[in-house]
């Protein structure tokens, strides 16, 4: 890649981002740490802050507006990927798949959620792991698959159980 397509990349994500933001403004959720988040987003210099603050942006509205916090997961990936930053990759992976979790599609939802899996396994970040397989067993349960869903919730709880992770388990 050139640094001339690299830079157009990142001026349509900005683009993108500043097109967006009077959407979004108007369905923001009464939320002050969604306000400085988005604050601090749209003065961010550095890649490496806005890629954190777009992982941050899509799980806050994982729940409450998925459509946007696809939106946002997506520019995660996208930015985190050319900076080959691959947890949140991972973490953006897993918010976007949450929000197709909460739009009930469900192929979307275990398209993003085992990509984020994948990845977390490459670099060996088990919350990650932990998370994906349970969301995943989520998954599986709504569509009545209860044996692939039991499968993903043991692999989940055992790594729970091995960091002592309470609400996890």
């Amino acid at each position: 890649m050139t640094v001339k397509y690299l830079a157009m990349r990142l001026l349509c994500t900005i683009a993108c981002i500043l097109v967006l933001q009077s959407y979004i403004f108007a369905q923001t959720p009464a939320n002050p740490k969604f306000d400085s988040l988005l604050q601090a987003l749209h003065h961010a210099e550095e890649d490496t802050d806005k890629v954190q603050l777009l992982v941050s942006i899509s799980e806050i509205y994982t729940n409450l507006y998925p459509d946007t916090g696809i939106i946002y997961g997506l520019q995660a990936i996208d930015l985190a990927t050319t900076l080959k930053r691959e947890k949140e990759v991972a973490l953006a992976s897993y918010y976007v798949g949450f929000s197709y979790y909460n739009k009930s599609d469900y192929p979307k939802a275990l398209e993003y959620l085992f990509k984020s899996l994948r990845i977390s396994e490459t670099i060996h970040y088990e919350n990650g792991i932990a998370n994906s397989l349970r969301k995943i067993g989520n998954v599986y349960r709504d569509q009545k698959n209860y044996t692939k869903a039991l499968e993903h919730y043991h692999k989940a709880l055992k790594i729970f159980k091995k960091n002592n992770d309470k609400l996890g388990i």
